[in-house]
């Protein structure tokens, strides 16, 4: 009965050649994906530089054109202003405020309504909104949010109208008045980078004047 008995098993050439034709696959697969995967690195790098311009610079516009006027100043929507706890040695901000806190600014299970936005630009960390609402007592720096809005934002620069001239001043910092009160801008030019890729977008300011062009 045993002698009948017949064992088949692979050769040691054919369990190295079975080895190495596996090694062989393993090999393509892996160079295969990493070939996929450098591809979308390189254009996902590209798409999401894009998309987070076109995305910060879209809220900004829809955020700063649905801000409300002030008490502080009841024809302009937008004024410059300290966040409470900056000390009057800090150069106030581009202040404005809103009903409602967009998505950007909402905290888990709280919503909040009637804020004040701050638009704070540190260089190499990027633009944020100080923020709180008018409705919660506020005073020191601890009692405002702070929520990242573009750590690609690089600079921003102040864009002014001049009617007697009728030419555009683009400036790196705020211009004054003669009385040395910072004047608010037309528009602001946001600049990003991304990697040695540079962009730029407008931001129009509500205040800005219906009859002038926008060069």
């Amino acid at each position: 009965m045993f002698s009948k008995l017949r064992i088949n098993a692979f050769t040691l050439i054919e369990i190295l050649l079975a080895l190495t034709i596996g090694g062989m696959l393993l090999t393509a697969i892996s160079v295969y994906l990493v070939s996929l995967a450098t591809i979308w690195f390189i254009r996902g790098d590209d798409q999401y530089f894009n998309q987070h311009v076109e995305g910060v610079t879209y809220f900004l516009n829809h955020a700063l054109k649905n801000s409300v006027t002030s008490q502080e100043a009841e024809l302009a929507s937008i004024l410059w202003n300290r966040p409470p706890g900056f000390s009057e040695f800090e150069d106030p901000l581009l202040t404005f405020r809103l009903k409602e806190a967009p998505a950007l600014l909402a905290l888990p299970d709280r919503q909040f309504t009637a804020i004040t936005c701050h638009l704070y630009f540190r260089k190499g960390d990027g633009l944020f909104i100080l923020w709180y609402s008018n409705l919660q007592k506020t005073e020191e720096s601890d009692d405002v949010q702070r929520t990242l809005v573009s750590p690609l934002l690089s600079n921003i620069r102040y864009c002014y109208y001049k009617s007697d001239d009728d030419k555009w001043e683009i400036h790196n910092t705020p211009q004054e008045d003669r009385s040395q009160k910072l004047i608010i801008p037309d528009f602001l030019f946001l600049d990003f980078e991304y990697e040695g890729e540079m962009r730029k977008t407008p931001l129009q300011l509500p205040n800005i004047s219906g009859n002038i062009s926008i060069f």
